[in-house]
């Protein structure tokens, strides 16, 4: 997750620039704006996560003594050998300039289609019947 962080915040930056060097680049402005909210999601999810941990361990802590804590410290090495290997195992793709802009447009369609069915909801108008069955 962090590195998807770090990739937005980069991305973040270039349309930044983007939008200095030609203000009037909707794209650029449109892509900013999306890039912001997934961050923002991202963050959240983090921050979210990093107090489950917290509490989970605070948890723990409480319940924990003496040689149940002996006891235990074996198993968690293993689980902490076990999600060290799991995040090795998971090392992210760098994503090509042009897959990077393919899935930008395509969710640029997506929240594009989502504000036109909510507009049509909003003045109660629905689309012609394609098919009469």
């Amino acid at each position: 997750m962090s590195s998807a962080i770090s990739l937005l915040r980069d991305s973040l930056d270039y349309y930044k620039r983007v939008i200095e060097l030609d203000g009037k680049n909707k794209d650029a402005k449109f892509n900013h704006e999306f890039v912001e909210k997934k961050l923002k999601v991202l963050l959240d999810k983090q921050k979210k996560q990093q107090k489950q941990k917290q509490d989970k361990k605070k948890k723990e802590g409480k319940r924990e003594t003496g040689k149940e804590q002996q006891k235990d410290f074996g198993k968690k090495e293993q689980k902490q050998g076990n999600e060290a290997k799991k995040q090795k195992a998971e090392k992210p793709k760098e994503m090509s300039e042009q897959e990077a802009k393919m899935l930008l447009e395509g969710y640029k369609h997506e929240e594009e289609s989502k504000e036109k069915l909510k507009k049509m909801k909003q003045q109660g108008y629905y689309s012609d019947v394609l098919k009469n069955w």
